[in-house]
């Protein structure tokens, strides 16, 4: 299961374990958005990205709990980045080539890191809950923040 939940092996690479993942999911979404023959299509903006989140979650979830007791969030586990990356996506394809996958990557690894309000308060759920919840506010979070931008530029 280690290898599942390090993102096969990109948890292991030694310095940011968590961006690496990060960053790997954002280049994996924008390369399937670039050169997917559904690219700019409602489905690959936000269908794909949010049940991408959602597997990546659930198979989060199953990994965490295999953990070994006294093991909460460990560095080298980095499937629930990759979810929260996900979630921080969905929406961001639609007509922002390379930049909005970037800011919002940059949104998502903020709000992971400095865990703002309740998105630190989720991460003591129970059950391996709390390793997700947390990565999935951060991109709940970030998604949001995306938008609202995205809606205030354009009502400029």
């Amino acid at each position: 299961m280690k290898f599942v939940g390090s993102f096969f092996g990109v948890g292991l690479i030694p310095g940011a374990p968590g961006t690496y993942a990060s960053a790997l999911t954002v280049a994996v979404f924008f390369l399937l958005h670039r050169l997917a023959p559904w690219s700019g299509t409602p489905l690959a903006g936000f269908c794909l990205p949010a049940a991408a989140a959602l597997l990546l979650g659930l198979v989060s979830i199953f990994a965490a709990r295999s953990l070994p007791p006294g093991e909460k969030d460990p560095r080298w586990f980095v499937l629930d980045e990759c979810s929260g990356q996900c979630l921080a996506l969905v929406g961001v394809s639609q007509g922002n080539y390379w930049l909005g996958p970037l800011i919002v990557f940059g949104l998502f690894r903020l709000f992971d890191i400095i865990k703002p309000g309740p998105v630190r308060r989720l991460e003591s759920l129970p059950a391996g809950w709390g390793i997700l919840a947390d990565d999935l506010a951060a991109g709940a979070l970030a998604c949001v923040c995306w938008h609202l931008s995205v809606f205030v530029s354009h009502a400029l």
